[in-house]
């Protein structure tokens, strides 16, 4: 879950909201993921549509395909689709303040620990049009 917060413990922001932040996305920390490293995404706007922060986390060379879906108004649920191994989400950039430029508080929390489907085919391979042969 990644959620934007006011007046939140540790956070003297109040009122109305805007700015954006960026996250760090490492998947280092599981063998089982296909591209390991740590990256941090494009600015994220507190006003991101399901489909905006999609195509922003997809854009991350190390995400892969993952589902969004806003639970309520600032706050959304991003499911990792095509990583199987643990990823670790942090904030990298906080520039979310509100109208008197109070910062305010961006929370990530991991809901769910990654998992291999029981039974999950992974380690497939991709076919290039030399693998193909014709049935003619």
């Amino acid at each position: 879950n990644i959620q934007t917060e006011n007046g939140a413990v540790g956070s003297a922001a109040m009122g109305t909201l805007s700015g954006s932040f960026q996250l760090s996305i490492d998947t280092t920390v599981s063998t089982a993921n296909s591209v390991h490293g740590s990256f941090i995404s494009a600015s994220i706007p507190i006003t991101s549509t399901d489909e905006m922060l999609k195509t922003i986390l997809e854009n991350v060379p190390n995400v892969g395909e993952v589902e969004v879906e806003s639970l309520e108004p600032l706050r959304w649920q991003v499911t990792f689709l095509s990583e199987v191994g643990d990823i670790d989400v942090s904030l990298a950039v906080n520039k979310v303040v509100d109208t008197e430029q109070n910062a305010a508080t961006v929370a990530i929390a991991k809901t769910v620990d990654a998992m291999i489907p029981t039974k999950a085919a992974y380690g497939s391979q991709r076919l290039g049009t030399d693998d193909v042969t014709s049935m003619a």
